[in-house]
């Protein structure tokens, strides 16, 4: 693959991380505001946390610009350990957040139910509802 497909690529890569990092972020601030309203039925992924981890393409596309902007010795010295980091870090907010939502809609009174909506998953996690009165059959 020449540099130049290879730029393109990383460069898009980048752009596809934007709006697949605000829809997990989005999930997230959809279940507070469901608690914050009191609404009937809150629908909780517990596996779209984990499409945080294409966030690192930016840490990546950061390094790249500080290695050509001249900070080179930076870059070799602390850019696998920052990568790694942030990887680790994004994992780790992945696996927690869905235990901290799961405990936050049940502290606030809401039961658990399977969604009927998905028929089948590829993806790690569950989908659930959350529902303040019985489970819809």
């Amino acid at each position: 693959m020449s540099p130049r497909v290879s730029q393109v690529l990383f460069i898009l890569f980048n752009l596809l991380a934007i709006p697949v990092v605000i829809f997990a972020i989005y999930d997230i601030v959809l279940v507070f505001d469901g608690v914050r309203t009191e609404s009937e039925i809150i629908p909780l992924d517990t596996g779209s946390q984990y499409l945080l981890l294409i966030s690192v393409f930016w840490v990546l596309a950061c390094l790249q610009f500080a290695g050509l902007r001249g900070f080179t010795g930076f870059v070799k010295r602390w850019g696998s350990i920052i990568v790694i980091a942030w990887f680790i870090i994004c994992l780790v907010v992945a696996g927690l957040m869905p235990i901290g939502l799961r405990s936050m809609l049940e502290k606030a009174g809401y039961k658990p139910c399977q969604d009927t909506a998905y028929v089948s998953r590829i993806s790690r996690g569950d989908s659930l509802i959350y529902v303040k009165s019985s489970c819809p059959d």
